[in-house]
Order: structure tokens, then sequence, then C-alpha cells
């Protein structure tokens, strides 16, 4: 049990007690790479909080969940329709919480100068109690820790690859080592104001933590010998590698799709009350999301395509006019766009071309590659949106007319190297999936029969198209219910 036998006392105007305190904890624990190894696992504990805090509260000494009396007065105890209390007299732990305040606030991305009750204007002190210090404790069942999906090697290399595109903005064709690519990552992070990115056995720490989050880690923690760092330095250096695990954390979530830093105890729910049209509910970067004013509401706009971007258009070639015709007739009604468009993806490089082949049009075999300006100057709009890189190129003829206006641009023809194969995960039924069988393959509104050619050991597809008319083709459409999902 952790008795905290003397209270924690910060001045809200006065940061040095607080500094004094993290340092001489610091010099006192943070000696030798086994006590630095288990304090940065140590605060895995409070994954919710922010890196800064996770330190103020392994400094405190203190073990398990932690949470305001309110909070765990939302908690069912084990007293039944009671809930859980602290105990009198014991001392809280303080941590900073942001301050919210009304503030006017502008962005490039607002028609006019806004007010917001919602803006963290600052930070003050509030009390926080851990588990040790209640007198009514959680009844059994009563708080439930985020559920971890079990993975694969095979899926852990894909989930790697998406937290890479989520935290890079560009997801690689092929992950071949998932640990050193979460080193990378934890190594890119970027820094906060006066400190410096992180060398390899500090980012290959944070990665071993977030590998550690969804039980991927391979291998131990490399040691750090603090010994030459001051006091400040060493809880400093602490707060950045948590820093860094937590970023990778997150992009970890997004490829898993579950919130890891979900805290197990109650929040306070927030109820989304506004009614938006469903072809109105756009995407919009985290990166932008982050730079808004919390609770404003402001009217965003569209991602700038750059002067010397290529086009990447899926469906407009010669062997495949119907995709065009679909698609441009599909996207009629969306907002004030044109009576029609085609969508496409814009590219700076050969290389940023091959990306998007492979992560986002893999189910067409051919790709047109135009220029910006010769789209343009031929009377078509390329109209950025919120999902970059994705753009629309949209005219006002008949469909057949637009079209072939488009063909009809110098452009050039890539045969599409992600075309044909796919990945074992990624079916629905993997049994079914050998070498010869003839399978629906594809999403719901781009789908094909295909034959299967080979498969590799480390779950690569290959597989061949098969025309419409073929016997083949027509059996299995006669014996599938509908496009896969």
């Amino acid at each position: 049990m952790v008795i905290v036998g003397r209270p924690f006392t910060f001045r809200e105007d006065d940061p040095r007690p607080m500094l004094c305190h993290l340092d001489a904890w610091a010099r006192r624990s943070l000696n030798s790479p086994e006590p630095w190894s288990s304090m940065l696992e140590r605060c895995d504990q409070w994954l919710d909080y922010s890196p800064r805090n996770q330190v103020l509260l392994a400094s405190y000494g203190v073990v398990g969940r932690v949470a305001g009396v309110a909070t765990w007065d939302r908690v069912p105890s084990s007293e039944p329709g009671r809930g859980c209390a602290v105990r009198s007299g014991e001392h809280g732990l303080p941590v900073r919480v942001p301050v919210v305040e009304a503030a006017a606030v502008s962005s490039s991305r607002s028609r006019a100068q806004v007010s917001s009750e919602s803006v963290a204007g600052g930070h003050r002190w509030e009390l926080v109690f851990a588990e040790e210090q209640l007198a009514r404790r959680p009844a059994a069942g009563a708080i439930e820790s985020v559920a971890v999906p079990r993975m694969s090697e095979k899926r852990w290399n894909e989930v790697v690859r998406q937290a890479t595109g989520r935290m890079t903005g560009r997801t690689p064709r092929k992950v071949s080592d998932p640990t050193e690519q979460l080193v990378a990552l934890a190594a890119a992070v970027p820094s906060a104001a006066g400190r410096f990115a992180l060398d390899g056995v500090l980012a290959d720490q944070a990665s071993s933590l977030a590998a550690g989050r969804v039980g991927m880690a391979d291998r131990p923690m490399l040691a750090f010998e603090p010994d030459g760092l001051t006091g400040r330095e060493r809880w400093r250096t602490l707060v950045d590698v948590r820093h860094a695990a937590t970023r990778v954390v997150d992009a970890l979530s997004f490829a898993v799709e579950v919130e890891l830093r979900r805290s197990p105890l109650p929040r306070h729910e927030v109820v989304d009350d506004r009614e938006v049209p469903a072809w109105r509910r756009n995407y919009l970067a985290p990166a932008d999301l982050r730079a808004m004013p919390l609770g404003v509401w402001i009217e965003a706009g569209h991602a700038a395509i750059p002067d010397d971007a290529w086009l990447v258009v899926r469906g407009v070639a010669s062997i495949e006019p119907e995709t065009s015709r679909r698609q441009a007739e599909l996207f009629r009604p969306i907002r004030r766009l044109g009576p029609l468009r085609v969508v496409g993806a814009y590219a700076r490089s050969d290389d940023e071309v091959l990306d998007l082949a492979e992560d986002r049009l893999d189910a067409f075999a051919t790709l047109f590659v135009y220029r910006l300006a010769d789209v343009i100057d031929a009377g078509l709009e390329v109209v950025p949106t919120y999902r970059s890189p994705h753009v629309t190129i949209t005219f006002y003829d008949d469909v057949d007319i637009g079209v072939a206006r488009l063909l009809a641009v110098s452009h050039r023809t890539v045969t599409n190297p992600a075309f044909g194969r796919s990945v074992l995960d990624w079916a629905s039924d993997p049994e079914a999936v050998v070498p010869g069988a003839v399978l629906v393959a594809g999403r719901e509104r781009f789908w094909s029969v295909v034959r299967i050619e080979q498969v590799d050991d480390d779950g690569q597809v290959h597989f061949a198209e098969v025309a419409d008319g073929h016997p083949d083709a027509v059996a299995v459409l006669q014996r599938s219910s509908a496009p896969p999902a």
C-alpha cells in the first residue's frame, strides 16, 4: 500500500516548487538504468494523462489508477448502491489541467472572428487520488481495461504500416521490420520547444513501450544510463520518451481501431446534438483538427493542390470507359461541385504516384497521370477535397463528352504494379483463397471476378481478372448473392 504522508502543494503562479520537487525526485530515483526503465513502464498506467502528468504521478510514488473525487463517486463500489469514496484525511495528488475560458479566435479557415468558451487559456492544479486511497473500493468488474486485439505477425506488420501512414501522411508499400519502423516513428515525433529529437536508445525505448501496449514487444527494453544527466534533464528526458510513446500509441490506435489510451474510469459524456447531412460529413486531417479552437463552429476549407502536382486518375482509360461513366453519375448530386465529376488524387513525384497506386488505387489496372496545368487549360475544373490528396475533376458536359475531353488531354499511362495482388488477411474467407480458385474480389463499388494464381508464404495473393462473359465468371456470380463488402 502506498501512503501519502505529506501534502504536495504547488503554487499556481510559481512553477519553482514543482520543478524543485521533480528535480529532487529525479536525482534520487532516476540514477541507474533499472529504475529509469521501471518509471517508464509505470507511467503506462496513466496513458490517458499527458506525459508531464504521467511523470508527476510517478514522482508521487503511487501505483494504479487515479481520479478526482467526483469521478471515483461515479464508479460502483463494493457496497451496493454507493459509489467509491476517498478515505478521510488522505492527501490529494496535484496534476495540471487546462483552464477553459472565453477568447477571441481567428483562423485562416474561418470567415470571421468568433468567440469561444472552450479555449484553453492556461492551466491549474487539480487533486486526484489513487485507488489505494479509497475507503470504498470499486466493485468487482466495475472497472474494465481496454481490450487489446490479438494479432498475428502479418496483422502486426499491416498495423505498423497503417500507423506509419497516420503519423507521416504517407503509407509505405511494405514494412519489412515492424520493430525498426516503430523506432523510426518514435525518433520522428516532433519535440517540444527547446528539446531535441530522441536518439537511438531513447527512441527504441519509446517504441518498446508502444509495442508493449498491444502485446507485440519482441525484445527487452534497451538500457539507458541517466547518470550523466542533471536532475532536471533526467525527468524532462523521461517526459520526452513518454511523449513519443504516446504519439506512437495514438497511431496504433487508429490502425487497430481501438482507443488504446481510453481511461477505464468513467468520463463526462459529450453529446453531439448537431444534425449534419450525410454528404457533408467530411474527413478532416488530424493536424488541421488539432489546430482548431475547441467548441467553435467554423467554416472549414479544402486542402490546396500544389501548382506542380500530377493528377492520377482512376478508371479513365479506353479499356475502362464504363467505370468513368458510373463514377461521374454516382457523384452527380454531391454538393455544388458541378453536375458530373471524376475522382482522382494528386502526387508530386513518381514515388508518390506508386504510393497512391499501392494504397488507394490498387483496384485499377491502368492509371492515367496528367499535369495539373494541362487539365485546367483544357477547361476542366480541378477541385480539392477534405481528404488530401484526393481531388475531383468536374465538368458540365454530357458524361461521354466530358470523359472524352479528359481523355484528349495530354497524359501518360501507368500500369498499376499493385493491381493483381492482395493480402490473405483481407479475405473474408482465407481458406477459400487457393491457387486456381475463381472468386469475387474488391470492394462494394469496385469489384471483379478473379482467378487466384499464387499465394506466397508471407500472405501475398496474386490473381488475374476473369472476363465478364467467361463461363467461370458467370458461374461464380450466380453463386454469389452480392458483391464483396
